[in-house]
């Protein structure tokens, strides 16, 4: 329980803080702890890191409230250009989720700058955290499975 436990605060400091690495952390668990329950901790981590992004998410719509970004934001460039934006997320959810879940399953784009950009450009939330939470425990299962595997099995 202390590895659930520790897995998820783990994978939350990690959503937020760019200078902890979850997959390291994991490499580390698969390869020190015989048959770690690979599926469990990797539910942990995915549901830390979504936890964390979700905390991003939400900055940024605060974020948008502050004044040197609403004095950016009055520009008709960058209106122009958030709006466009904003009708791609809202008539094209199979794209946005499938972004999403690029990012969060291959870290391409990378999933902090997507979180921001989500929360700012308003994904729907539901969209957002099914597609963060499948994608990252699809990555950490394929990480801790490969690291357990490589180290304890062959």
């Amino acid at each position: 329980m202390k590895l659930i436990l520790t897995t998820l605060l783990v994978g939350f400091g990690s959503a937020v803080l760019p200078f902890i690495n979850i997959e390291a952390y994991l490499g580390g668990v698969g390869a020190a702890i015989k048959h770690v329950g690979v599926w469990q901790v990797s539910l942990a981590a995915a549901v830390g890191q979504t936890s964390g992004k979700i905390v991003l998410y939400y900055a940024a719509d605060w974020a948008m409230g502050l004044p040197w970004i609403r004095k950016k934001m009055a520009t008709p460039k960058w209106q122009e250009s958030y709006a466009r934006w904003a009708k791609r997320v809202e008539e094209h959810p199979g794209q946005t989720a499938a972004v999403l879940f690029a990012s969060a399953s291959a870290g391409i784009p990378p999933l902090l700058v997507i979180a921001v950009l989500a929360g700012n450009l308003r994904v729907r939330i539901w969209l957002f955290v099914s597609t963060v939470l499948v994608g990252r425990w699809i990555r950490f299962l394929v990480l801790l499975g490969a690291a357990d595997y490589i180290v304890h099995r062959l």
